[in-house]
């Protein structure tokens, strides 16, 4: 609970680098974006939460495992 974001982010991609992260924030900046993205995120989703667009990236990540 104490972890910020990135910081998870990274914890999972040490772990298991090739899962596919979705990051959902309700208070990320583009700086927090851009550092999702190096981190190995997929996608980073500001909400509200807009569940088309979440469905289309998980639909996108599925087509490629």
């Amino acid at each position: 609970p104490d972890l910020y974001g990135t910081e998870v982010l990274a914890e999972i991609k040490k772990f298991h680098p090739e899962t596919e992260i979705i990051i959902l924030t309700g208070h990320g900046t583009d700086k927090d974006r851009k550092a999702c993205k190096a981190g190995g995120a997929h996608s980073f989703i500001n909400k509200p939460l807009d569940i088309k667009r979440l469905m289309a990236m998980i639909a996108l990540i599925r087509e490629r495992s």
